[in-house]
């Protein structure tokens, strides 16, 4: 590894060994006594896989020593809860570790996740805006040119104004809060993903359903059901137009609409990147592309970003669709864009639609019959995340989220007025955690526009996946992967052809016609950045821990180990797709990935021909993939509930 670090780029590039030293370090990392994955992150509960020849594994926390479940075969689960065992400081440090009385450490790479509010809410007032922040359990409310602060329960997901004023913050893992002028009180209401409300009702939004509640009782502490419907697919968005509750769905890109009387729904090319109440009885919808009857481009990476209104009647029906990609003076060359990329925040107030466009670092507002008005953002609110209005005595004031955990008041003129910094500032973390100052501008990076309208925000929202098809490339649709929990797990993309997470730089220059903005070090800090990015939490578990082992003795006597090999579940190899998958051409070569996380990233195979880990079976009848094509319905249920566990 020193030999090649000293070669020269230049040289490796020529002589195809461009990245080696970084696959070899993932090799050699997890070669006999490892972990998996090597990142600590101090903010949300996580787990480990530990691969040692021992009885017995325990890890030392800063708060407690917790022992690791053996599955057998010299696995091990070691389970994790920063708010239980304590939380480290970043940095790379050693986790130190017990084998059978034996003392021993491993390097990890101990992340701190920073404040970073997303979606805005307004009071019915329209005095006040709130936002929840789930890396640091809290919510912030907007008074005035003040930011007040608030605890929250554990990961907030969303959170909205009831007609009375008062703020509800609810929780996908527990209950919901009540802000009111005392202490904040529990409501009967967990497991939600997306809430929000109007004048009669609030409709909550959850894995499994919509639900429509009281929105009188609520304030009261009671749960007075309206109506209830399930739902398909997890759902991202939630909106009501009148007594309707419009839920946008990734799976499937569908948005569907609920009442008292029945339900209606309207399939989309692409998922509702945000959704929120429009003008009369509509929605509007940004999504990166749209085709009536949810047609699919097989343009490479195929961007249109635009904003749907969609009128909510009986039945959903699309009645606008605006484009809004453009080109100013700056960009002379032909195709090329920078403006109107990637608009993550809507917000329609009167006859006005605010819009906030993070690829592009602006905003938008429109009103009908004018031309829209552009106004260019300052660097520290360079990538806008969500847009609302307020009215005060001196005019209407517009804010802003940004990365970087920052909320940016303007005045309706666009003038910035105020930029709160509710995480470190640069300067901070330059001294105390560079890491993470790395991680900072990555994510910015994420964010931006190339030339042609794409950003990597544009297929991965908000660094997991669109769950929709794409050509990258290859005249075929594949489903797009997951980015979290990627680090050290090279090579990278669907074929491996990627050494190095800080390659995507050069997919952007080759591909993409470029940034839009020029910036120093963009491969490194994507890299810091996408390398940062824990896998989902874990859920938990389905079965016992004695079936789950049952699950494991499955997977090992099909043969899955060979190349899905402990403890990251991947030989970190790649194979030819034809000796894995019946009628695959001959040619096409296919990454080994991590089964960590698996049950967040569906679909499953290089062409997402399988839509559940159980069609991943059903997909094996030649054998090819496994020797699985002969359990039993009982084998069948235990592996998957393992795969499940992973």
């Amino acid at each position: 590894i020193t030999t090649l670090d000293a070669t020269g780029e230049d040289t490796l590039e020529a002589e195809g060994l461009l990245g080696a030293t970084e696959h070899i370090q993932d090799r050699v990392r997890l070669r006999g006594f490892a972990i998996a994955p090597p990142l600590i992150v101090a903010d949300q509960p996580q787990r480990f896989f530990i691969h040692a020849d021992a009885g017995q594994v325990f890890a030392r926390f800063p708060d407690r020593a917790v022992e690791a479940t053996s599955f057998g075969h010299g696995l091990f689960r070691l389970d994790y809860d920063p708010s239980r065992d304590g939380s480290f400081a970043p940095g790379e440090r050693a986790l130190e570790l017990t084998l059978d009385g034996d003392d021993e450490s491993i390097e990890m790479r101990a992340v701190t996740r920073y404040a970073q509010p997303r979606s805005l809410v307004v009071s019915p007032d329209r005095q006040r805006v709130a936002t929840v922040s789930t890396e640091t359990d809290q919510v912030f409310i907007v008074d005035g040119e003040r930011v007040v602060t608030a605890p929250t329960l554990d990961r907030p997901s969303a959170c909205t104004f009831l007609p009375s004023g008062e703020l509800v913050v609810a929780h996908a893992q527990d209950s919901a809060l009540l802000f009111t002028d005392r202490e904040p009180r529990r409501l009967p209401l967990s497991g939600a993903t997306a809430i929000t409300a109007n004048e009669r009702f609030v409709a909550v939004a959850s894995k499994t359903a919509v639900t429509v509640l009281s929105a009188p009782a609520l304030a009261e502490g009671r749960r007075e059901v309206v109506f209830t419907h399930p739902l398909p697919a997890p759902a991202d968005h939630v909106a009501l137009v009148n007594d309707h509750v419009v839920v946008a769905i990734r799976r499937g890109a569908l948005l569907i609409s609920a009442s008292a009387r029945g339900v209606t729904e309207l399939r989309l090319s692409r998922p509702a990147v945000t959704l929120t109440t429009g003008p009369g009885d509509t929605v509007l919808v940004s999504v990166t592309d749209y085709q009536p009857g949810g047609a699919t481009h097989l343009g490479n990476h195929f961007i249109d970003d635009q904003i749907l209104t969609v009128a909510v009647r009986d039945e959903l029906t699309v009645v606008g669709q605006t484009r809004t990609q453009g080109r100013t003076p700056r960009q002379g060359s032909a195709g090329n864009v920078d403006r109107g990329v990637s608009p993550l925040g809507l917000h329609h107030v009167d006859d006005a639609t605010y819009v906030a466009f993070a690829g592009t670092a602006e905003l938008m507002v429109h009103r009908p019959s004018a031309t829209p008005r552009f106004i260019d953002l300052p660097d520290p609110l360079a990538v806008p995340l969500s847009i609302a209005t307020v009215e005060r005595a001196l005019g209407r004031r517009i804010i802003v989220t940004a990365t970087g955990g920052r909320i940016g008041i303007l005045n309706d003129a666009g003038e910035t007025l105020t930029v709160h910094q509710l995480a470190p500032s640069d300067e901070a973390l330059a001294r105390d955690d560079e890491h993470g100052l790395k991680r900072r501008f990555g994510e910015r990076v994420f964010y931006e526009s190339t030339r042609a309208g794409v950003s990597c925000q544009s297929c991965h929202l908000h660094v997991s996946t669109d769950e929709a098809a794409h050509n990258i490339g290859e005249r075929r649709l594949a489903p797009t992967l997951d980015v979290r929990g990627l680090m050290s797990t090279s090579p990278y993309l669907r074929d491996g052809s990627f050494p190095r997470l800080s390659d995507l730089e050069d997919l952007a220059t080759d591909l993409y016609r470029g940034w839009a903005r020029a910036a120093p070090a963009r491969g490194l800090t994507l890299d810091a950045f996408i390398g940062g990015l824990p896998s989902p939490p874990p859920a938990p578990d389905r079965v016992t821990f004695s079936e789950l082992r049952e699950g494991l003795e499955v997977f090992v006597s099909s043969g899955c180990e060979r190349c899905h090999s402990f403890p990251a579940f991947t030989n970190l190899g790649q194979e030819i797709a034809a000796t894995l998958f019946s009628g695959s051409d001959p040619s096409r070569v296919v990454d080994t990935p991590s089964l960590i996380g698996i049950g967040h990233s569906a679909p499953y195979f290089h062409d997402g021909r399988a839509e559940t880990l159980e069609a991943v079976l059903d997909d094996n009848e030649n054998n090819l993939h496994g020797d699985t094509a002969q359990l039993s319905i009982t084998e069948r249920r235990a592996l998957l509930s393992f795969l499940e566990s992973l």
